[in-house]
């Protein structure tokens, strides 16, 4: 074996099919290349020196910003605590004015809120907790080109009136920080920050402003317009006119200038109000109407102060309260006046004493002191009930006139001044009664049902007559279904009136005050009257006993000369309405049977007797004495007097159904005098049958005070079941109570107490039976020596569910007339409640609603259908 090595270039190439390619030149090395890796090597140098940089300058700035921070949440602690001290750490003090100033600011609580400008924090704790840039309060930073400044812009939360109440709302703050030699502080802003100053002229002011809110004083100027605008529409006397002039001051003393409302009343309509950024800038809809609300509010402070020729600061804590019922009235502000406000008066009394230093005081801040709650409550009282037909801004015109507070007060409703001081305490009454009404007002807030489609009958004194020669009673007819009053009668003299079966008119009576003394009785339907028995030199009076069917009418007449009792005489109503009417004499007063086909009758009259029954109620004037015990008859309505047949001795006969009738009288030969007992009878068998005696009355009670006996004073039925009767006894010391006997279990029970000191009562049922009313008195305490404190009250028991509901009235109550009547329906109870006020109630819905007016002190009231051509 043998090797034979050969190189490449000893290699036969005469097989390749290829060509060799001839030879060039070797190129240089291409420039461009190393340029590139310069370049690149110069970048990546170059970030790196920049990140570092960067990461120095972001460090820095991290810095500064912790530190700005730090200055803010110190200022925030300062402010929480009130704690202007502690705030001058971080404050500049290149301004000395202008550092005194944060400094008032902060000991007065003004830092973070001005309730006073409408701005009052939503969460206090919130408001000053620490703030970092990753708070969602936080807004910007902006540091200035030299670190050396910095503006901080954040969000903050207040409770503000936006014209749909009280909202929460969020405006942006700003604060302007410089850095010191140590820390940041805060400081004032420099000229630039404000830029110019510009001036522009609205439809009733001229304004100033600064560049920086231009362009949200130019959005507020057209809308402060329409609120002028709106506002002089509002309240005529309001003098519109004058000149105003409004300054957005810069400066931070305007914050604690506006907290003042004397600042307001001062300046002759030239007004310096803080800027928007110093109050916040609003970030939504709802921040922007808390702004403009907010200076609206101060515009039309002055304007009603400078058109009631205000003197500042005089009776300064009643104006200041009446200026913001002004103000809530034309829907600038929220009066703060609350059910719950009205509970608190209710349950602590009102005290018309502790007004009178609010009338000597000059300091407006004595509105907030530890009584405030009486001088608002005695401002809504005011304006609601005592003198509704004034303005807040008239009785601030009316403070000018008057040197004291019981001067002003009594001449809003021409009360003499010395009937106020002189042991007149109607006003303290009439204001706790409102405080005790508007704090028992139900909560359903939506009627329930319909309203009947009935009208009411009322007669109505004006407020402050009293029965005497000068005394004017007008009959009206208030229509629900459009809440208007139609004056159907005005009489000179003392009218009143009881219902009709079935509320097809009312039995009207008519007192003369005069010599001739005329008084009449009429038959008044359909807006018109048909005198009843129009007899010459002869007077009849009624208190509408009208048998069940309408057609009878008990009524008296007697002359001027005659000095005995009025002779009654049962007048056919039926005749009167054909033109002539009849009537029969009758020597007993009547008690018909619920078909109107049986009458009870009683040997005294109405003049002899302190009780009788009208309209399915009973009415008593003196319910502490013994009703008079004498004999009872019994006839059918159509027959002869003849034919009456003894019942026995006995007295307040009732009753129960058609046939069955029951009566009290006097135990026979018992040992106690005042023994009584309850009996009933039939018309087919006049045997009595005792159901009920004093002695089970009173071991009914739970408790017994005082030794006076019980009287019973009368029974009633209830008008679906003939086996429930209500017995109400008193003693001889007013108290009164109510008891259910049921004769089917023969069981007695108490259903309520009742006060009958002011000496008239009634109690009926509602249609279906379900409800009992019955009227009383009630006291502000357990004290009965001040006989001017006593208001009346309603009693309203639910006898299906044992709930018991007085409601107070406190109007006069002028029996044989009714101050309650339930409609035909049975759902609405109608009752006078007050001066200016009828009551409503629909108690099966737990609602009730008032009617206000201004025809004064309603002493009759009725439900009338309507007429007939409506």
């Amino acid at each position: 074996m043998s090797f034979d090595w050969q190189t490449e270039e000893d290699n036969d190439w005469d097989d390749q099919v290829w060509q060799e390619q001839p030879e060039t030149a070797v190129s240089p090395t291409r420039p461009w290349r190393t340029i590139l890796l310069i370049l690149l090597l110069l970048s990546v140098a170059g970030a790196i020196i920049y990140q570092q940089v960067n990461s120095r300058l972001e460090e820095t700035t991290a810095a500064l910003e912790s530190d700005i921070f730090a200055t803010h949440n110190l200022l925030g602690r300062a402010a929480a605590n009130q704690d202007g001290e502690l705030g001058k750490a971080v404050l500049s003090g290149r301004d000395k004015g202008w550092s005194q100033a944060q400094t008032t600011l902060l000991n007065d609580g003004l830092f973070y809120e001005n309730p006073t400008f409408g701005l009052s924090l939503a969460d206090s704790e919130a408001a000053y907790a620490p703030l970092f840039r990753e708070d969602e309060r936080f807004i910007d930073l902006v540091l200035d080109p030299d670190l050396s400044g910095a503006v901080l812009s954040y969000a903050r939360d207040f409770l503000a009136f936006t014209g749909n109440g009280v909202q929460t709302v969020t405006l942006q703050q700003t604060a302007v920080y410089r850095r010191g030699e140590t820390r940041w502080l805060l400081a004032p802003p420099l000229d630039a920050f404000w830029g110019e100053w510009h001036d522009e002229a609205g439809a009733f002011v001229t304004y100033e402003f600064p560049e920086r809110d231009a362009e949200i004083v130019k959005q507020l100027i057209p809308d402060l317009d329409e609120l002028l605008t709106e506002t002089c529409a509002a309240l005529p006397e309001l003098d519109c006119e004058t000149p105003v002039e409004l300054r957005f001051e810069t400066n931070p003393e305007s914050l604690l200038a506006v907290a003042d409302p004397a600042n307001l009343y001062l300046t002759n309509l030239e007004l310096t109000l803080p800027t928007p950024t110093l109050v916040g800038l609003p970030i939504n809809s709802t921040g922007y109407d808390a702004l403009l609300y907010a200076y609206g509010n101060k515009l039309v402070s002055a304007l009603v102060a400078e058109s009631a020729d205000y003197s500042c600061c005089n009776h300064a804590p009643l104006f200041q309260t009446l200026m913001l019922y002004q103000l809530s009235e034309l829907g600038l502000a929220e009066w703060p006046v609350t059910q719950q406000t009205q509970k608190t008066l209710a349950t602590t009394g009102v005290h018309t004493e502790l007004l009178f230093p609010y009338w000597g005081s000059s300091n407006f801040a004595d509105s907030q002191d530890e009584f405030g709650v009486q001088l608002l409550g005695f401002v809504d009282f005011l304006l609601n009930r005592y003198a509704p037909q004034l303005t807040a801004l008239e009785l601030m015109n009316q403070m000018n006139e008057f040197r004291t507070f019981q001067s002003w007060l009594g001449g809003m409703r021409g009360v003499t001044q010395e009937r106020l001081i002189n042991g007149d305490n109607s006003f303290s009454r009439d204001w706790w009664f409102y405080t005790l009404t508007q704090s028992e007002l139900t909560a359903v807030s939506q009627q329930p049902i319909p309203l009947p489609g009935q009208d009411l009958q009322v007669g109505c004194l004006a407020l402050g007559d009293t029965l005497n020669n000068s005394s004017q009673t007008t009959l009206y007819r208030y229509r629900l279904s459009n809440e208007t009053w139609t004056e159907e009668l005005a009489y000179e003299g003392l009218a009143f009136f009881n219902p009709l079966p079935q509320d097809n008119g009312v039995v009207l009576q008519l007192v003369e005050f005069s010599e001739t003394q005329l008084w009449q009785t009429l038959l008044w339907q359909e807006g018109s009257g048909t005198e009843l028995m129009s007899i010459a030199d002869l007077f009849s009076i009624s208190m509408g006993q009208v048998d069940p069917n309408g057609r009878f009418l008990l009524s008296y007449l007697t002359s001027n000369e005659d000095e005995l009792f009025p002779e009654p005489q049962l007048i056919d109503m039926e005749s009167c309405r054909a033109g002539s009417c009849t009537s029969t004499a009758i020597a007993q007063t009547p008690y018909w049977s619920p078909n109107s086909q049986w009458m009870l009758l009683t040997d005294s009259t109405f003049f002899e007797n302190s009780q009788y029954v009208v309209d399915g109620r009973i009415i008593t004037f003196d319910s502490g004495n013994l009703n008079q015990i004498g004999p009872l008859w019994l006839r059918q309505t159509f027959d002869d007097a003849e034919t009456a047949v003894s019942v026995g001795q006995g007295s307040s006969p009732f009753w129960i159904d058609n046939v069955q009738f029951g009566y009290l009288r006097t135990v026979p030969e018992a040992a106690q005098p005042f023994a009584q007992e309850l009996v009933i009878a039939s018309v087919g068998n006049l045997e009595p049958e005792t159901v009920l005696n004093t002695e089970l009355l009173t071991a009914a009670l739970p408790e017994r005070r005082g030794s006076n006996p019980l009287l019973m004073q009368y029974a009633i039925a209830h008008p679906t079941d003939p086996n429930i009767l209500l017995v109400m006894a008193s003693t001889q010391a007013s108290d009164g109570y109510l008891f259910q006997l049921n004769r089917q279990s023969n069981e007695v029970s108490l259903l309520f107490t009742l006060d009958i000191s002011r000496g008239e009562h009634s109690l009926g049922f509602s249609p279906d039976g379900r409800y009992i009313v019955a009227t009383g008195a009630f006291w502000e305490d357990s004290s009965r020596d001040q006989e001017e404190m006593l208001f009346g009250v309603m009693h309203l028991y639910d006898l299906a569910t044992g709930e018991h509901k007085p409601i107070l009235i406190n109007n006069e109550v002028l029996f044989p007339a009714f101050p309650f009547d339930w409609s035909q329906d049975g759902n609405w109870l109608a009752f006078t409640r007050d001066d200016n006020v009828i009551g409503l109630l629909a108690p099966a819905h737990d609602y009730q609603q008032m009617i206000f007016h201004d025809q004064g002190s309603c002493i009759s009231l009725a439900w009338v259908n309507p007429m007939a051509d409506e």
